[in-house]
């Protein structure tokens, strides 16, 4: 699913995801943050599935939604690198990669039930 990501490098792409539930991490600073868990985050123009899951900081936007499980929600991200993998400088061992993920979400809004068949496109 990433090489559809690849694609997409630096774009601003219109998506549609299903929230799953909300989780903490802490930032930066080592203060706790609330995150977002979204789950089959699909393109909406072609309806085709690019992540499985992704996490997001849950800022207002998210939160003046009041989302509950298993609603649906349509975003703008921009589509961005980064490095994952293993590294140790000490062994000469570099095992990362780039991968793919959605960042700076906005516009976002909930999608009215009536309105999607979501479940059915994501699952073929």
């Amino acid at each position: 699913m990433q090489k559809e990501l690849k694609d997409l490098d630096d774009e601003r792409v219109r998506f549609r995801a299903k929230f799953e539930e909300l989780g903490c991490r802490d930032n930066y600073h080592g203060y706790p943050e609330t995150t977002i868990l979204l789950v089959d985050i699909c393109r909406l123009d072609t309806m085709q599935q690019v992540i499985d899951h992704q996490w997001f900081v849950f800022g207002k936007r998210f939160e003046s939604l009041n989302l509950q499980p298993g609603d649906v929600i349509e975003f703008d991200a921009l589509v961005v690198p980064y490095s994952k993998g293993y590294v140790n400088f000490r062994e000469y061992v570099d095992q990362q990669k780039t991968d793919y993920k959605l960042s700076r979400p906005t516009k976002i809004v909930k999608v009215e039930k009536g309105e999607s068949n979501f479940v059915n496109l994501v699952k073929k």
